[in-house]
């Protein structure tokens, strides 16, 4: 939002050779910055960049500022007030922020992945469940320097776990205490303080533990994150995961719908 703003104002000292802008092209310009507010979350500009390939983090912000653009003139175009703003103004704004976000983009990832190598941005995450999921997990936060997940704590609900250094690890979960210990900071010894991250890896404990670990990790503000056991999904090159209505569901198939079609 930042980048647009200043390409706007950038685009308007292009146009005019000044930047004393008169009221309504203020409130257009607040129309627009608005409008890429709202839209730019929907197209997914706003999620983590150091997770993300490059097309596609330039492609959720290029087509979020397209349109919005877009939005602005067909209101402009509805209203009949287009003749009160200059086009190439707007055909300046378009082109400098079409320029702008890959290049702010490009460095903003590059920054937000040599960030989440180092140990003072990484997330501390709890991790409970099973043993062959856990350690596909472990195997992949400890290869994927990008992932920005330390694991702090591993509670195993079985024997298979291969031995951690470093890692505090209980084989068997037989106190709900010891599962709390780590999330709530006034019982948190030292080496597990500061809990970022509580993974729910498998469907081994009861609904009971299950619904008392979510409630103390979210009144602690930690994230719960639930990896379920499906090896066919994780696996499958074309998985998508998909919220329908509440419901997480996974789309294996590459096939358009009759829609999209």
């Amino acid at each position: 939002i930042g980048v647009i703003a200043a390409t706007g104002a950038g685009a308007w000292w292009l146009r005019f050779s000044t930047f004393d802008m008169p009221g309504h092209y203020y409130l257009a310009a607040l129309f627009v910055i608005a409008s890429a507010a709202i839209i730019l979350p929907l197209t997914g500009a706003y999620r983590p960049l150091q997770n993300q390939r490059y097309w596609r983090a330039l492609s959720q912000a290029l087509i979020g500022w397209m349109l919005a653009v877009v939005l602005a003139v067909t209101t402009a175009y509805l209203t009949k007030t287009g003749e009160l703003f200059s086009r190439l103004w707007i055909g300046y704004w378009w082109l400098a922020g079409f320029t702008a976000l890959p290049i702010i983009r490009y460095a903003l990832a590059k920054t937000s992945r040599r960030l989440s190598t180092s140990t003072r941005y990484r997330e501390r995450a709890v991790l409970v469940g099973q043993g062959p999921l856990m350690q596909k997990l472990l195997s992949t936060f400890d290869s994927d320097s990008f992932s920005g997940v330390t694991p702090a704590a591993i509670f195993s609900t079985e024997d298979d776990l291969s031995p951690v250094t470093g890692i505090m690890q209980i084989k068997c979960v037989v106190e709900l205490e010891s599962l709390l210990e780590p999330l709530d900071p006034d019982n948190a010894t030292k080496a597990h303080a500061n809990i970022d991250q509580l993974w729910l890896v498998g469907q081994t404990l009861s609904p009971v533990i299950t619904e008392r670990l979510i409630e103390v990790a979210t009144r602690n503000a930690v994230r719960v994150i639930f990896a379920p056991d499906l090896p066919l999904a994780y696996d499958h090159p074309w998985a998508q995961a998909h919220n329908l209505n509440g419901m997480p569901v996974i789309d294996l198939s590459p096939a358009p719908s009759r829609l999209n079609r």
